[in-house]
């Protein structure tokens, strides 16, 4: 009996997915935390031992179940011979018992078809992005197939006992996603993978988009080493055909996150229009991604698109048009426009990527997105939300479009990377802000540098105070025209312009890689504005300094700003925690309309002097109001006492 249950462990401990046996105590566990070989029993041990052997399950564990194991020890107890019982029996009597026991003999071949069944069907059904170990004499139970892995060494214990069962698969994960700063809700969630080399063994990613990610950036690639978490978690979910509603740090790489998983669906151009769609809020992020997607297949010819102002045509999408495109990436309103003249088919598109989800689900965004959605008809569409940050009213807006989507944070919510270095520096007054910055550019500062204000205007008279210094300097605001802003852009990317003055539009998304200091010279008018501003620097794990400037205008909002940089683990003063919070209502109202600020260039002794007098005007003015509501205070008063 005790033979027929090793066959059963020694089938149990073949399972390695490469036909390898286990030979030592130490069971290994795969990508996943899977059980390559459940344990190693002596059989010479076994056979003498007349305590029963249990089989090993799929993760090490004794017996497939408890209650096999039960049922199992139950007929070993019926059929072991007890020590010291009588007598002698003659051949007969021994022929006949032998045929009484031939029946559960039967029964244990066939249970032990039956787990030979079981464990078949748990190596076939393996996942397939699963790695077997691949050595047998390690003493540690490797997790992951990767730099920073996690091991666990089982206990052995005496008389040839089974060692302590290995951490389950679901452990295991959750453990390496707690590692990496990943958070998942959902259902069904595939697992993550290790390496760019994985993409192809694993997830079936073509070679070609593989050999693309590895290239240096000079010879026309992305020049990335590893995957980051949301590209990690990111790109299987996509790849099995899920809605994903993803929020990652700035700079985490979450446009490639869409782009890799987009192209390994297409497979290759097609013919009957658009397949893909992303929209995004700005012409320059728009740019961005067409850039990405255009690094990403090199070596495939996807007719990749960008929709602008330039060539929003009405003719070139039509009916009629013998150039079918693949991939559209556009800002809502020119789409809109070229939908409301029916100029343009989107019942084919089978994914839509909403790129910075909750700047497009913001009211001046909303009514486009939903025109947007309602064309996008094919029934097999799937629909992803990529952001930074995701308030809670935005977020509950957004899950009313999604079709049982798997939610997927990396980081703290709505906070900033800790890769920058944060500080809040009081400078007084306007003419402070304007000494404070060209202090730090005489005295030194790490450059490039981004400087960001609150309005165009704004932008323009600081370009002028700034553009004699002795530094290149360039600005960009909406007033200026598209090929302005690219050329700007163009400069900066390529180094020779060194510190560019723009405003919000430039907050979301821009990858500048480069970018070494952050200066908010205007404060942020929220704290989601302020997360995206100081994102553009410390990206791609790089390290970055941000520079607030705050006068007494900016006290409102000071202790939101502030709680974001302690949630960043960096210090601020006790004080500016302890300020005065402001409602939500008011916030609001910060954030829909900026509070009125002087003007930034110095004025002239005329323009000083009107100042003045306008500022002696109102002292007057108020010093009669209080002096008429004093008159009209005494007059009451006497009236009262007669």
């Amino acid at each position: 009996m005790a033979d027929q249950f090793l066959r059963i462990v020694s089938k149990a401990t073949k399972f390695n997915g490469k036909g390898n046996t286990a030979t030592g105590s130490a069971a290994k566990l795969d990508f996943f935390g899977q059980s390559s070989a459940a344990a190693s029993v002596s059989s010479a041990a076994a056979a003498a031992s007349a305590t029963p052997i249990a089989a090993l399950d799929f993760f090490g564990n004794g017996g497939m179940g408890s209650n096999s194991n039960q049922q199992t020890q139950g007929q070993n107890h019926h059929h072991q011979p007890k020590q010291n019982q009588t007598p002698q029996k003659g051949k007969k009597r021994i022929r006949e018992e032998e045929e009484e026991k031939e029946p559960d003999d039967e029964n244990e071949e066939e249970y032990e078809d039956d787990g030979e069944n079981d464990m078949v069907s748990d190596d076939e059904d393996e996942d397939e992005y699963a790695d077997a170990a691949d050595d047998d004499d390690e003493d540690g139970v490797q997790l992951f197939n990767r730099a920073q892995s996690f091991s666990i060494t089982p206990t052995s214990s005496a008389n040839n006992t089974v060692s302590n069962a290995p951490m389950s698969r679901s452990k295991a994960l959750k453990s390496y996603r707690r590692s990496l700063g990943i958070h998942v809700q959902g259902s069904d969630i595939p697992p993550p993978f290790a390496s760019f080399d994985d993409l192809s063994a694993k997830l079936d990613v073509p070679q070609y988009i593989v050999d693309n990610l590895k290239r240096s950036t000079t010879a026309g690639g992305c020049g990335y080493d590893q995957p980051t978490p949301i590209q990690q978690q990111a790109i299987p979910i996509l790849l099995s055909g899920r809605e994903l509603l993803a929020c990652a740090p700035t700079g985490s790489g979450k446009t490639a996150a869409f782009v890799i998983p987009i192209l390994t669906a297409l497979k290759k151009p097609g013919s009957v229009g658009f397949r893909a769609l992303i929209l995004s809020p700005t012409r320059e992020l728009a740019e961005q991604t067409h850039r990405c997607f255009n690094q990403v297949s090199r070596g495939k010819k996807f007719k990749i698109f960008h929709l602008s102002k330039a060539n929003a045509n009405e003719n070139t999408f039509g009916a009629n048009s013998s150039v079918k495109r693949d991939i559209l990436i556009t800002t809502p309103m020119r789409l809109v426009h070229l939908l409301e003249h029916e100029a343009i088919d989107l019942s084919h598109v089978e994914y839509l990527i909403l790129d910075e989800a909750d700047r497009l689900f913001e009211l001046g965004f909303l009514d486009q997105v939903d025109e947007v959605m309602a064309a996008c008809t094919n029934p097999h569409l799937k629909r992803s939300l990529f952001s930074a940050t995701m308030m809670q009213g935005v977020e509950t807006l957004a899950r009313t479009v999604l079709s049982d989507p798997i939610r997927l944070t990396v980081g703290a919510r709505n906070a900033a990377t800790d890769s920058i270095k944060q500080e809040l520096r009081f400078v007084g007054s306007e003419e402070g802000k304007l000494l404070a910055i060209r202090q730090m550019l005489h005295e030194g500062l790490a450059l490039p540098v981004l400087v960001f204000v609150q309005s165009k205007e704004r932008a323009q008279q600081l370009y002028a105070e700034l553009v004699f210094e002795r530094l290149s300097v360039d600005v960009i605001h909406a007033d200026r025209s598209a090929a302005q802003r690219s050329e700007a852009i163009r400069k900066f990317r390529a180094g020779s312009v060194w510190l560019l003055i723009c405003t919000d539009l430039m907050a979301r998304g821009i990858d500048f890689k480069g970018v070494n200091t952050v200066i908010n010279y205007d404060f942020p008018q929220s704290t989601v504005s302020y997360i995206h501003r100081i994102g553009r620097t410390g990206r791609a794990g790089r390290k970055g300094h941000a520079i607030t400037f705050f006068t007494e205008i900016d006290k409102p909002l000071l202790p939101l700003i502030a709680k974001i940089v302690v949630q960043s683990g960096q210090h601020v003063p006790e004080w500016m925690l302890q300020m005065h919070k402001i409602g939500t209502k008011k916030a609001k109202k910060i954030m829909d309309q900026a509070p009125p600020r002087p003007s930034i260039q110095p004025k002239t002794p005329d323009e000083k002097a009107k100042v003045n007098a306008n500022k002696k005007a109102r002292d007057r003015k108020k010093k009669r109001k209080l002096a008429t509501k004093g008159q009209s205070n005494g007059t009451s008063d006497t009236s009262h006492g007669v």
